[in-house]
């Protein structure tokens, strides 16, 4: 069952949707709301806790520029700065969203996103950005985020192709992103078909 929330994000119109699971994806179990955990013990949540998880200073000017990627995946730490760069390379835009002292987040950015083959995927396959539910409060409130962590895929037409929730391990996750990308192509072809018979 989907359902469509439209909002406005900087002056940008994007639909959010909310997809639960099916047998084919079943719903991640390890996301809690405000991304803490029920049950953590005291080692795990020391562990969690030494690792860094802050955002760093939010890109000002907007404007697309090279630099150093954020654990090795994010370029973006702001919105509109990744939109802009999706209008300039046609791809889709991926939006990390975390929360401070979040274990399910470190152990996605540890255990998911740094395994080299998702790096090279996300990072040569989207303009990334990562978001800090405390950094970009009206950004995670329009987006509906309610668990952390919570990765989007967005076309760079501002419609969301998918949601996910929690951390998921590698090999689910790789599946999940390339249908993801699947399902932007298919989003930006109709999109690009629609505005060419209207012309």
């Amino acid at each position: 069952m989907n359902v469509f929330v439209r909002s406005g994000l900087a002056g940008l119109v994007i639909s959010v949707a909310v997809t639960t699971a099916t047998a084919e994806e079943p719903a991640t179990t390890q996301a809690t709301p405000d991304g803490k955990a029920p049950a953590v013990a005291p080692s795990q949540a020391a562990a969690a806790e030494s690792k860094p998880t802050v955002v760093p200073a939010a890109i000002s000017d907007g404007r697309c520029k090279a630099r150093p990627l954020q654990h090795g995946v994010f370029r973006f730490t702001r919105y509109p700065a990744a939109w802009t760069a999706a209008q300039k390379t046609g791809r889709p835009i991926l939006i990390f969203a975390t929360s401070q002292q979040c274990p399910y987040c470190v152990k996605m950015i540890e255990g998911t996103y740094k395994q080299k083959h998702i790096t090279q995927l996300v990072a040569g396959s989207f303009e990334t950005v990562y978001v800090d539910r405390h950094a970009q409060p009206e950004l995670v409130k329009k987006l509906n985020i309610k668990w952390y962590p919570t990765t989007i895929v967005v076309t760079p037409g501002n419609k969301v192709v998918a949601k996910i929730e929690g951390y998921v391990e590698p090999n689910a996750f790789t599946t999940r992103i390339h249908t993801s990308l699947a399902s932007a192509a298919k989003k930006s072809k109709l999109a690009e078909a629609a505005k060419t018979e209207r012309k």
